[in-house]
């Protein structure tokens, strides 16, 4: 694990939130106001950043805290450099992706 410096203030993903009982989704953009990352790797491929931040909202470029700290866990999972694997609240990869280990 190493700790990197990010280019960026602030991680946005989009959170795809679904309503079952009428049958319909919803998509809203989530931030996170980056303390800091660590990328994981074997043999000097990486494979994962865990960033830390905390939680709230970005309105008109004034970050509103919402009084919370989380992780957000993303991953390459097929080696093509796109981390394309989002998990929420996980500080670690809980396995090492199979293009990894070859």
């Amino acid at each position: 694990m190493s700790e990197y410096t990010s280019r960026r203030k602030y991680l946005a993903w989009t959170e795809v939130i679904v309503y079952p009982c009428n049958h319909s989704v919803s998509l809203r953009t989530e931030r996170l106001l980056i303390e800091n990352v660590y990328g994981f790797s074997v043999k000097g491929r990486v494979f994962a950043y865990d960033v830390k931040g905390n939680c709230g909202t970005l309105e008109d470029g004034v970050w509103h805290a919402a009084g919370c700290d989380t992780y957000v866990l993303i991953m390459d999972t097929t080696g093509n450099g796109k981390f394309d694997f989002l998990r929420l609240g996980v500080e670690n990869p809980r396995e090492v992706p199979a293009w990894v280990r070859k």
